[in-house]
């Protein structure tokens, strides 16, 4: 490459940083020791990964087998371990909150909380009474977060119902 101006330098440099770069990654041992060292580096590495899999393993688990299950969980459960009276006193703070209206016997998402469906928060269950709103293992967790932002319960409720999801 000719560097006859200060541009040409500037790219001269860079290739030859890169290439400075990639001789250190892709470094191919000369000697034995270096070899040994080499092996004992990436050995090293090794350990390390399989220690942090170790740690991030069962909450892999825990997020593929809970959060992301598709079991969905009655708003009635939810209430009691959040210590109301039943769904019908969590609904009414849903209501007041303007989260949920009644609609009939349906309840729905106000506009401002169409993510609850659209993004997996919440669904709808059809039965023989008609529809039933219902929460997902990642909706109970905002719902949880929500009723805590507001102060309605006490910490030692919060801190039941936060052990009852981890069961």
């Amino acid at each position: 490459m000719v560097e006859n101006n200060e541009q040409g330098r500037l790219v001269r440099k860079y290739f030859i940083s890169v290439e400075k770069k990639a001789k250190e990654i892709f470094a191919i041992p000369k000697t034995m020791s270096e070899a040994l060292r080499l092996a004992a580096n990436l050995a090293e590495q090794n350990e390390k990964l399989v220690a942090e899999n170790e740690v991030m393993a069962p909450k892999a688990d825990y997020h593929d087998n809970v959060l992301n299950s598709n079991k969905l969980i009655r708003t009635k459960d939810i209430a009691k371990h959040l210590g109301f009276r039943s769904d019908r006193a969590l609904y009414k703070k849903l209501s007041e909150l303007k989260v949920l209206y009644k609609s009939g016997n349906t309840y729905i998402q106000y506009a401002d909380y169409n993510f609850l469906i659209t993004e997996g928060y919440a669904d709808y269950t059809v039965n023989e009474y008609g529809q039933t709103f219902k929460w997902t293992e990642k909706g109970r967790k905002w719902l949880i977060q929500l009723i805590r932002k507001q102060g309605i319960i006490s910490r030692k409720l919060l801190i039941e119902a936060v052990t009852a999801v981890q069961a």
